[in-house]
Protein backbone atom coordinates (compact mmCIF):
# COMPACT_ATOMS: atom_id res chain seq x y z
CA UNK A 1 0.00 0.00 0.00
CA UNK A 2 1.04 3.29 -0.58
CA UNK A 3 0.57 7.06 0.88
CA UNK A 4 0.74 10.33 -0.21
CA UNK A 5 4.03 11.75 1.78
CA UNK A 6 2.81 14.97 3.36
CA UNK A 7 3.88 18.44 1.82
CA UNK A 8 7.98 19.00 3.80
CA UNK A 9 9.27 22.64 3.47
CA UNK A 10 12.26 23.85 4.93
CA UNK A 11 11.97 26.16 8.17
CA UNK A 12 14.69 27.61 10.75
CA UNK A 13 13.90 28.70 14.22
CA UNK A 14 17.03 30.41 16.43
CA UNK A 15 15.79 30.93 20.09
CA UNK A 16 16.75 29.33 23.44
CA UNK A 17 16.80 25.23 24.43
CA UNK A 18 15.74 23.61 27.90
CA UNK A 19 16.72 20.00 28.25
CA UNK A 20 13.56 19.93 31.02
CA UNK A 21 10.20 21.50 30.09
CA UNK A 22 8.72 23.25 26.81
CA UNK A 23 10.26 27.20 26.21
CA UNK A 24 11.64 28.04 22.71
CA UNK A 25 12.96 25.96 20.51
CA UNK A 26 11.07 23.00 22.90
CA UNK A 27 7.85 24.45 22.13
CA UNK A 28 8.61 25.66 18.51
CA UNK A 29 9.48 22.19 16.95
CA UNK A 30 7.18 19.47 17.19
CA UNK A 31 4.51 21.66 16.48
CA UNK A 32 6.11 22.85 13.12
CA UNK A 33 6.88 19.22 12.35
CA UNK A 34 2.92 18.13 12.50
CA UNK A 35 1.93 21.13 10.63
CA UNK A 36 4.55 19.71 7.71
CA UNK A 37 7.94 22.02 8.23
CA UNK A 38 10.92 20.41 8.00
CA UNK A 39 12.59 22.59 11.31
CA UNK A 40 16.46 23.31 11.43
CA UNK A 41 16.96 24.49 14.98
CA UNK A 42 19.81 26.87 16.26
CA UNK A 43 20.09 27.30 19.58
CA UNK A 44 20.71 30.47 21.09
CA UNK A 45 21.14 29.01 24.89
CA UNK A 46 20.98 25.19 26.53
CA UNK A 47 19.70 25.25 29.59
CA UNK A 48 18.50 22.60 32.30
CA UNK A 49 15.20 24.27 32.67
CA UNK A 50 13.35 27.85 32.04
CA UNK A 51 14.75 30.67 34.26
CA UNK A 52 11.34 31.05 36.37
CA UNK A 53 12.40 28.09 38.42
CA UNK A 54 14.96 30.56 39.80
CA UNK A 55 17.70 28.05 39.54
CA UNK A 56 19.06 26.62 36.18
CA UNK A 57 22.37 25.17 34.46
CA UNK A 58 23.90 25.54 30.99
CA UNK A 59 25.01 27.61 28.87
CA UNK A 60 24.66 31.08 27.15
CA UNK A 61 25.87 30.80 23.74
CA UNK A 62 28.32 33.39 22.01
CA UNK A 63 28.52 35.42 18.89
CA UNK A 64 31.58 33.27 17.84
CA UNK A 65 29.60 30.24 18.57
CA UNK A 66 26.73 31.23 16.57
CA UNK A 67 28.56 32.59 14.02
CA UNK A 68 30.58 29.72 13.69
CA UNK A 69 27.40 27.35 13.43
CA UNK A 70 25.94 29.72 10.90
CA UNK A 71 28.84 29.35 8.75
CA UNK A 72 28.66 25.71 8.70
CA UNK A 73 25.62 25.88 7.64
CA UNK A 74 26.39 27.83 4.84
CA UNK A 75 29.74 26.13 3.81
CA UNK A 76 27.41 23.01 3.50
CA UNK A 77 24.47 24.81 1.59
CA UNK A 78 22.10 24.34 4.34
CA UNK A 79 20.79 28.33 4.36
CA UNK A 80 18.48 27.61 1.90
CA UNK A 81 15.06 27.84 4.46
CA UNK A 82 11.91 29.73 3.09
CA UNK A 83 11.09 30.47 6.61
CA UNK A 84 12.69 32.22 9.65
CA UNK A 85 12.13 32.35 13.14
CA UNK A 86 14.34 34.43 15.79
CA UNK A 87 12.96 34.27 19.50
CA UNK A 88 15.06 34.47 22.71
CA UNK A 89 18.60 35.75 22.40
CA UNK A 90 20.13 37.48 25.40
CA UNK A 91 23.46 39.16 25.00
CA UNK A 92 24.05 42.00 21.87
CA UNK A 93 26.44 40.15 20.71
CA UNK A 94 25.02 36.94 19.58
CA UNK A 95 21.77 38.94 18.69
CA UNK A 96 23.93 41.02 16.41
CA UNK A 97 25.31 37.42 14.81
CA UNK A 98 21.82 36.62 14.60
CA UNK A 99 20.83 40.13 12.80
CA UNK A 100 23.86 39.28 10.14
CA UNK A 101 22.65 35.72 9.21
CA UNK A 102 18.97 37.19 8.86
CA UNK A 103 20.08 39.78 6.81
CA UNK A 104 22.12 37.87 4.49
CA UNK A 105 19.02 35.33 4.09
CA UNK A 106 16.77 38.43 3.15
CA UNK A 107 19.92 39.48 0.30
CA UNK A 108 19.54 36.30 -0.88
CA UNK A 109 15.51 35.54 -0.80
CA UNK A 110 13.43 38.41 -0.94
CA UNK A 111 10.41 36.48 -0.57
CA UNK A 112 11.72 34.71 3.05
CA UNK A 113 8.98 34.90 5.51
CA UNK A 114 10.64 35.98 8.42
CA UNK A 115 9.08 36.44 11.86
CA UNK A 116 10.61 38.39 14.65
CA UNK A 117 9.38 37.36 18.06
CA UNK A 118 11.78 40.41 19.98
CA UNK A 119 11.85 38.83 23.67
CA UNK A 120 12.76 40.92 25.92
CA UNK A 121 10.72 41.29 29.22
CA UNK A 122 6.75 41.37 29.83
CA UNK A 123 4.68 43.66 32.06
CA UNK A 124 4.66 42.10 35.25
CA UNK A 125 8.57 41.19 34.84
CA UNK A 126 10.54 44.37 33.36
CA UNK A 127 13.61 43.86 30.91
CA UNK A 128 14.84 40.49 31.48
CA UNK A 129 17.82 40.57 28.86
CA UNK A 130 20.31 43.13 27.87
CA UNK A 131 19.23 46.76 27.68
CA UNK A 132 21.52 46.86 24.71
CA UNK A 133 19.63 44.39 22.74
CA UNK A 134 16.97 47.30 22.08
CA UNK A 135 18.78 48.84 19.68
CA UNK A 136 19.44 45.71 17.57
CA UNK A 137 16.12 44.88 17.24
CA UNK A 138 14.89 47.85 16.40
CA UNK A 139 17.25 47.48 13.22
CA UNK A 140 15.50 43.93 12.87
CA UNK A 141 12.20 45.44 12.59
CA UNK A 142 13.04 46.10 8.93
CA UNK A 143 13.80 42.74 8.16
CA UNK A 144 10.86 41.20 9.18
CA UNK A 145 7.69 39.64 7.35
CA UNK A 146 5.67 40.03 10.87
CA UNK A 147 6.49 40.69 14.70
CA UNK A 148 5.17 39.14 17.63
CA UNK A 149 5.89 41.61 20.60
CA UNK A 150 3.75 41.26 24.16
CA UNK A 151 2.62 44.82 25.10
CA UNK A 152 5.46 45.51 27.18
CA UNK A 153 7.89 44.82 23.57
CA UNK A 154 5.51 47.07 21.72
CA UNK A 155 6.17 49.92 24.28
CA UNK A 156 9.76 49.71 24.28
CA UNK A 157 10.33 49.20 20.54
CA UNK A 158 8.94 52.38 19.88
CA UNK A 159 9.30 54.11 23.19
CA UNK A 160 5.82 54.64 23.86
CA UNK A 161 2.99 53.79 26.56
CA UNK A 162 -0.12 51.48 26.00
CA UNK A 163 -2.94 53.11 27.78
CA UNK A 164 -5.63 54.12 25.08
CA UNK A 165 -7.05 53.08 22.09
CA UNK A 166 -5.18 56.48 20.75
CA UNK A 167 -1.58 55.32 21.77
CA UNK A 168 -2.18 52.27 20.97
CA UNK A 169 -2.82 53.65 17.49
CA UNK A 170 0.30 55.35 17.77
CA UNK A 171 2.26 52.44 18.82
CA UNK A 172 1.01 50.57 15.31
CA UNK A 173 1.64 53.34 13.09
CA UNK A 174 5.03 53.67 14.52
CA UNK A 175 6.03 50.24 13.63
CA UNK A 176 4.69 50.54 10.12
CA UNK A 177 5.76 53.84 9.55
CA UNK A 178 8.75 54.28 11.23
CA UNK A 179 10.51 50.51 10.80
CA UNK A 180 8.62 49.46 8.21
CA UNK A 181 7.17 45.99 9.48
CA UNK A 182 4.55 45.07 7.12
CA UNK A 183 2.41 42.99 9.74
CA UNK A 184 1.99 43.26 13.43
CA UNK A 185 1.00 40.97 16.47
CA UNK A 186 0.51 42.36 20.03
CA UNK A 187 0.49 38.96 21.95
CA UNK A 188 -1.51 40.36 25.22
CA UNK A 189 -2.91 43.84 25.56
CA UNK A 190 -4.00 45.27 28.37
CA UNK A 191 -6.37 48.40 28.21
CA UNK A 192 -8.72 50.39 30.45
CA UNK A 193 -12.23 49.25 30.77
CA UNK A 194 -13.70 52.43 28.33
CA UNK A 195 -11.15 51.48 25.71
CA UNK A 196 -12.38 48.03 25.77
CA UNK A 197 -15.92 48.52 24.89
CA UNK A 198 -15.22 50.86 22.66
CA UNK A 199 -13.36 47.76 21.16
CA UNK A 200 -16.96 45.42 21.84
CA UNK A 201 -14.56 43.48 24.59
CA UNK A 202 -13.92 43.22 28.01
CA UNK A 203 -11.78 42.33 30.65
CA UNK A 204 -13.89 38.62 31.20
CA UNK A 205 -16.14 36.26 29.20
CA UNK A 206 -19.49 36.61 29.00
CA UNK A 207 -19.05 33.39 32.08
CA UNK A 208 -17.06 35.58 33.95
CA UNK A 209 -13.98 34.00 32.95
CA UNK A 210 -10.72 36.38 32.28
CA UNK A 211 -10.29 37.13 28.73
CA UNK A 212 -6.79 38.05 26.84
CA UNK A 213 -6.59 40.54 24.16
CA UNK A 214 -4.77 40.16 21.37
CA UNK A 215 -4.07 43.26 18.39
CA UNK A 216 -2.80 42.51 15.03
CA UNK A 217 -2.43 44.95 12.01
CA UNK A 218 -1.45 44.77 8.20
CA UNK A 219 -0.14 47.83 6.84
CA UNK A 220 -2.48 48.99 3.08
CA UNK A 221 -1.43 52.72 3.10
CA UNK A 222 -2.55 52.57 6.41
CA UNK A 223 -3.32 50.97 9.45
CA UNK A 224 -5.66 48.40 9.19
CA UNK A 225 -6.01 47.00 12.84
CA UNK A 226 -8.09 44.05 14.25
CA UNK A 227 -8.54 42.30 17.54
CA UNK A 228 -9.41 39.34 19.14
CA UNK A 229 -10.80 38.50 22.30
CA UNK A 230 -10.06 34.83 24.15
CA UNK A 231 -10.90 33.21 26.90
CA UNK A 232 -7.49 32.30 29.09
CA UNK A 233 -7.17 29.86 32.46
CA UNK A 234 -5.90 32.63 34.53
CA UNK A 235 -2.69 31.52 35.23
CA UNK A 236 1.27 31.72 33.84
CA UNK A 237 2.39 29.36 32.02
CA UNK A 238 6.18 29.59 29.90
CA UNK A 239 6.46 28.69 26.39
CA UNK A 240 3.07 30.01 25.00
CA UNK A 241 4.42 32.43 23.36
CA UNK A 242 7.04 30.71 21.69
CA UNK A 243 4.51 28.48 20.55
CA UNK A 244 2.16 30.76 19.26
CA UNK A 245 5.29 32.50 17.38
CA UNK A 246 5.87 28.81 15.95
CA UNK A 247 2.44 28.58 14.82
CA UNK A 248 2.10 31.64 13.35
CA UNK A 249 4.58 31.79 11.22
CA UNK A 250 4.18 27.63 9.85
CA UNK A 251 1.04 28.85 8.73
CA UNK A 252 0.99 32.34 7.46
CA UNK A 253 0.14 32.86 3.76
CA UNK A 254 0.05 28.93 3.55
CA UNK A 255 -0.85 27.31 0.27
CA UNK A 256 -0.83 24.03 -1.15
CA UNK A 257 3.11 24.78 -2.32
CA UNK A 258 4.73 27.44 0.18
CA UNK A 259 7.83 28.92 -0.51
CA UNK A 260 10.76 26.67 0.26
Amino acid sequence: MTTEAVPSHRLLTIQSHVVCGYVGNRSATFPSQLLGWDVDVANTVQFSNHTGYGRWGGLRFDAEHLRQLFEGMDQNGLLTQGRVLTGYTPSPEALATVESLISTLRERKPDMIYLLDPVMGDMDRGMYVNPDVLPIYRRMLRLSTIITPNQFEAQVLTDTHIASLESLQRVLEKLHVEFQVPNVLITSVELPDEALVQLGASSKMPDGSPAMLLVGSSWEGRVRPWTLQFPTLGEYFSGVGDLFAALTLCLLYTSPSPRD
